[in-house]
């Protein structure tokens, strides 16, 4: 029951992160954090369904791939505020039309 509570918990933050980040598609650093909030979620759930089991390298490879996505994330972030002077998307985009 405690499990099932937990899944449920986590898949609800699952379906709130994905709504947040289709909702503040305007700004590059919102969007980072809405995926970083569904990461962050995603490895809540894992690290339930790891509990029951002995696979805790899977975790270990998770977080390697998180890690290399943050830093490319935030090179994204720099080299945009770099080069346009913020991080609105739509700015940026229609500047090249």
């Amino acid at each position: 029951m405690y499990i099932l509570m937990n899944m449920i918990l986590c898949l609800s933050l699952i379906i709130m992160s994905i709504t947040l980040m289709s909702l503040n598609f305007n700004h590059l650093i919102l969007t980072l954090m809405s995926i970083e909030f569904l990461i962050m979620s995603i490895i809540t759930n894992t690290i339930i369904i790891m509990k029951t089991s002995n696979m805790e390298w899977i975790l270990l490879i998770i977080m390697i791939f998180i890690i290399a996505e943050s830093i490319l994330g935030l090179t994204m972030l720099l080299l945009m505020s770099k080069f346009s002077g913020n991080d609105l998307i739509k700015t940026t985009l229609m500047s090249k039309w």
